[in-house]
């Protein structure tokens, strides 16, 4: 990878993580609340998929998950744990990917006689 282009993956993601406002984890309220409207959704969108989670015993649903990235990226979302439709636990997602998701580019040159 060229220097310069190096450079400015770096200096990008310092600037984005200088300026990311302070994120606090959702309370258990609004986490509910999110769950049961994923819920609604799916169970009106998936034919059968009401009577599948009526046979389970547990169910996580995370409403919404960020994902983001420029040169190394990552993911995070908060869900719950339901047991018989009930909320038993409280789970945050997180990744950070290992692989680069800028394309790079290798080349071999050989000299020519």
């Amino acid at each position: 990878m060229k220097p310069r282009v190096l450079f400015a993956a770096l200096f990008a993601l310092l600037a984005m993580a200088a300026t990311t406002p302070k994120s606090e984890a959702a309370s258990a309220p609004e986490i509910d609340a999110g769950v049961h409207a994923t819920l609604d959704n799916f169970f009106y969108r998936i034919r059968g998929a009401r009577e599948l989670a009526h046979k389970s015993v547990g169910i996580l649903v995370f409403p919404s998950v960020v994902k983001a990235g420029f040169g190394f990226g990552g993911e995070y979302g908060e869900g719950a744990l339901l047991i018989h439709g009930r909320p038993a636990d409280y789970s945050a997602a997180r990744s950070i990917p290992t692989r680069s998701r800028v394309p790079l580019s290798v080349s071999s040159s050989t000299p020519e006689d």
